[in-house]
């Protein structure tokens, strides 16, 4: 039979570079952090195995028996979901992807995206090579790439024949002899090497064709009912399996044949079919033993395995508990906290947390479902739990302490859905007994207010509370904007006052909020973000604004005057002073890809503007950016903000776009000298709080080097 053939031209070499360099420039500024336990593929040679995982591309060393290295999207890959591996004759491995390919090349160490307009749409189910050939077995068929012998892809020429109608598009396997061995459902495809005709056979042995491997010239294959063998002209059972099993990879070694199913590892010796293990086995390869990759949950997986000797040994890479992060916060140490629920099982304890300049560790909690978190001043990190047997637990890192708080066993008040600390750290908890708790900053004593029109959170993904400068509480509701001020007492509740706004807000379900320099009180919407000032809001939409989305998931604020807004699409940064909007997305930083266009994907945003990052929490790991890492060489850019500063609305005076070196001297126009600001190490400016200075004109010196400028501002009281 005839094959028709697309050829599919790939774009000229220049662009693709150009590409590539811009790609890694941007990333360069992120990292990635994931889980990568669930392992899709193994491949090796004498010295490491290569990992490809749900995480990202990781590396363990044979030698020193552990994973030394871990490549995700902020090194080059379009996604973290690597599922096949290949070797290309130069010792490259192609890396198949949920999006289209990567190469890695292990002499320079270096990721780099397979660009090519058609494949980078598909997610790749198999992978394999014949020479210069690479075959790659996609969800939409099966694309053919002469890559010429080299990695200038500007010169490969891909083609995708067109496969019998009677099957599938989606390839579950490929393998080369004589000719392109193509399996799919319900059968395999001989296609010949000049691509011209096929031989198809439905249902050899089976009905799906998930894995081949070829032992002295001969093709095996296993489907769900077992193994079988081509014996040139039809496919003849070798053994059964005792019932239908989901396969993944078939491979031989030393007259054994292993089978990675998803009931667990197979072994068959021409004679004899033994079960080696029950888990979910996504693949194998056989190096001093058999080493299997194990997938099972999706969130966690089941690690690198090797059997040798009749015993298992388990292999664990550092990286998150779960690819499924919740909310994130830093303490003043650096140490990072993350959280994994909601969309776990039930009774979940892991925290992850990761200290500066070291791997991800597991921390279990004193409660279950920790679904939300804070540090106070005394660097605890306090944990809110959604679960009527939850309640607020304390971590204290510095005694590795935990305590618990839990309002009357089994009920309402204990399912947490918004915590916060405030200014004079007492923590504040919002409750489904439509209830806000506050507990004391020294004994721990608790009070409790009742609000009028308060409805309870029922959304497991958490409100948040924010703290203005006054120390009154602003909390997103599913009612609107509550504020609360306590006057600073929290055991005399007679001067209190409490008030809930909706009137001018998008939407009156406020996800989030954030106090900024000004203090403002900023709100999350999914109908847009508004700004509350003198009690009514101004409204930013995509329709008079550059916010990604209207959908706005949570808001931040830091003490640059920056405003950042994660939406299901990225990220959106404003700033209050310049009224420069910047974006961050997938496709022009570091940030981890919503492939699938989830508007939950993306759902915590922490900002430490003291060490000038933000993380953001996601379904498939956390993505760190160090948005203020890069310091200028001139004094050209130099900026002071806000300019006039006035007291009785402005909290902090900014000195930005300094070099690493500036000195900032401060004085009165008549020369009286005021203070000096350096640049500490990783910022690229400074800030000051002139609190008690006089309203007049000011002289900022800044001086770099041999440089020196001069900046007029003004301070009004």
């Amino acid at each position: 039979m005839k094959v028709i053939i697309q050829k599919l031209e790939v774009k000229t070499r220049m662009p693709i570079i150009c590409l590539l360099l811009i790609i890694s420039s941007v990333n360069a500024q992120w990292k990635t952090y994931t889980n990568t336990n669930f392992i899709n593929d193994i491949i090796g040679n004498n010295t490491n195995l290569y990992c490809a995982t749900l995480g990202g591309f990781t590396i363990f060393s044979l030698t020193d028996r552990t994973f030394v290295k871990t490549y995700t999207n902020a090194d080059g890959f379009s996604n973290n979901r690597i599922q096949k591996l290949c070797f290309d004759p130069l010792g490259n491995v192609w890396l198949g992807t949920n999006r289209g390919l990567a190469v890695y090349e292990p002499n320079n160490e270096k990721v780099s995206t397979y660009v090519h307009e058609d494949l980078a749409q598909y997610s790749v189910s198999c992978l394999s090579h014949a020479g210069d050939t690479i075959l790659v077995g996609t969800q939409s068929g099966l694309f053919i790439i002469d890559t010429k012998g080299t990695l200038s892809i500007g010169d490969d020429i891909v083609t995708q024949p067109i496969l019998p109608s009677a099957f599938s598009s989606k390839i579950f396997s490929v393998v080369a002899t004589n000719s392109f061995w193509v399996g799919t459902s319900p059968g395999i495809i001989k296609l010949n090497r000049d691509l011209q005709t096929y031989t198809q056979y439905l249902h050899p042995f089976g009905d799906s064709v998930k894995a081949m491997t070829v032992v002295f010239d001969t093709l095996y294959i296993a489907t769900e009912q077992g193994l079988a063998k081509y014996d040139g002209t039809t496919f003849v059972p070798v053994v059964y399996f005792p019932q239908s099993y989901l396969v993944y990879v078939l491979t031989y070694s030393n007259d054994n044949f292993y089978v990675a199913t998803s009931a667990g590892l197979f072994r068959y010796n021409g004679q004899t079919l033994v079960q080696l293990s029950n888990e979910d086995t996504r693949t194998a390869f056989v190096s001093d033993g058999v080493w299997v990759g194990v997938g099972g949950s999706t969130l966690f997986g089941g690690g690198l395995r090797n059997y040798l000797n009749n015993s298992w040994q388990i292999y664990w890479s550092s990286g998150l508990a779960s690819n499924s992060a919740g909310s994130v916060v830093v303490d003043t140490e650096g140490t990072i906290y993350t959280t994994h629920y909601p969309t776990l099982t039930s009774n979940y304890k892991t925290i992850s947390y990761k200290e500066i300049n070291a791997d991800w560790q597991l921390l279990y909690d004193s409660l279950i479902n920790s679904s939300t978190c804070v540090v106070d001043q005394n660097n605890c990190a306090w944990f809110g739990h959604w679960a009527k047997d939850g309640g607020v637990s304390c971590f204290d890192p510095a005694r590795n302490t935990w305590q618990t708080i839990m309002w009357t066993s089994w009920h309402y008040r204990n399912v947490i859905g918004a915590i916060g600390v405030d200014k004079r750290n007492v923590k504040w908890t919002y409750n489904q007994y439509s209830t806000i708790i506050a507990i004391d900053s020294v004994g721990q004593q608790t009070y409790e207010f009742s609000i009028p029109g308060l409805s309870r959170p029922e959304q497991e993904i958490p409100y948040e509370f924010a703290f203005d400068i006054e120390n009154r509480v602003w909390l997103g509701t599913s009612v609107g904007l509550v504020k609360i001020d306590y006057n600073n007492t929290l055991s005399d509740q007679s001067d209190d006052s409490y008030r809930i706004y909706r009137q001018g807000l998008p939407d009156q379900e406020v996800n989030s909020v954030a106090v900024d320099v000004q203090n403002r009180v900023w709100c999350a919407t999914v109908q847009g973000a508004a700004v509350f000032n003198n009690d009514s809001f101004d409204v930013y939409t995509t329709d008079n604004s550059s916010l990604l989305s209207n959908k706005i998931i949570r808001v931040k604020t830091d003490l640059w005057g920056n405003v950042w807004f994660l939406t299901p699409i990225g990220v959106s940064q404003f700033n209050i002073y310049t009224k420069v909007w910047l974006s961050y997305t997938s496709e022009n930083s570091g940030l981890i890809p919503n492939l699938d266009n989830d508007d939950k994907f993306y759902r915590w945003l922490y900002v430490d503007d003291l060490k000038g990052y933000l993380l953001v929490a996601t379904k498939e790991g956390i993505s760190q950016f160090f948005y203020r890492s890069v310091n200028p060489v001139t004094l050209a850019e130099v900026r002071v903000y806000p300019n006039p500063f006035i007291l009785s609305t402005h909290q902090i005076l900014t000195f930005d776009s300094l070099p690493s070196n500036a000195i900032v001297t401060v004085y009165t126009i008549d020369g009286k000298f005021i203070t000096e600001l350096k640049v500490v190490s990783g910022y690229s400016g400074v800030r000051w709080e002139p609190k008690s200075v006089a309203s007049g004109i000011y002289l900022a010196v800044v001086k770099s080097g041999h440089e020196t400028r001069i900046a007029k501002f003004a301070i009004v009281r």
